[in-house]
């Protein structure tokens, strides 16, 4: 099984986590921050160097010490949309909450849906898809809004919202199973890094960093 610095360091993170009784979202932005602290250069042509995904390429080293499966697995959520799904490490979502129809903030896209209170705060809400240039999903008896950390200083409340066409697949992910899929391409000034596949799943990597910057400034014109 291949192996890098940042799959260790990643799994490493998650039985800390894990060994300090943080339960199944995480907490905690310092940590999820320091994962995601370079996002743009985590591709490199057809290689994605995210820390759950591909290793960096190494010099052939002596063989590894025997280690168990599950410290080469990082868990991650698939966050279904209504056409596409979204990989994320499940420490980056502190909610999934029932659909509840947006304060309209005035002066913002149609992909700004608006604002709901959550934990005491104003989140912003957002479709995924709106941000792509695509139509808006109907809200349904599935819709869901998975409430994200922000991963930077972007954001005031420190979290937004995204809507999702169901609940988040709890999944377990390794360098064996993610490959990284250069059959599409995404514009750099996208909200998307890049697509991999996983088994019969092409999900896509969100850019983070650019959708809170793009949030912020939406936040701050209106």
């Amino acid at each position: 099984m291949p192996s890098s610095r940042w799959w260790k360091r990643a799994v490493r993170r998650q039985r800390h986590e894990e060994g300090a009784g943080r339960g199944a979202w995480g907490d905690g932005r310092n940590t999820i921050s320091s994962v995601f602290c370079d996002a743009r250069a985590l591709i490199d042509r057809h290689r994605v160097h995210v820390f759950f995904f591909l290793p960096e390429p190494q010099a052939p080293s002596p063989a590894p010490t025997p280690m168990n499966e599950s410290s080469h697995e990082l868990y991650s959520l698939l966050i279904p949309l209504a056409q596409e799904r979204l990989i994320v490490p499940r420490a980056c979502v502190a909610e999934v909450i029932t659909w509840q129809a947006p304060e309209r903030v005035e002066g913002t896209p149609p992909w700004y849906i608006g604002t709901i209170h959550w934990s005491g705060r104003p989140v912003p809400v957002i479709s995924f898809e709106g941000v792509c240039g695509q139509g808006l999903p109907i809200p349904g008896s599935r819709t869901r809004i998975v409430i994200f950390v922000g991963l930077s200083s972007q954001l005031t409340s420190g979290y937004f919202g995204v809507i999702t066409q169901g609940f988040p697949q709890l999944v377990r992910v390794n360098p064996d199973v993610v490959k990284a899929d250069a059959s599409r391409n995404f514009s750099e000034r996208g909200p998307v890094l890049c697509q991999v596949r996983m088994l019969n799943e092409s999900p896509l990597i969100p850019d983070f960093q650019h959708l809170e910057g793009m949030i912020s400034e939406e936040s701050r014109a209106a």
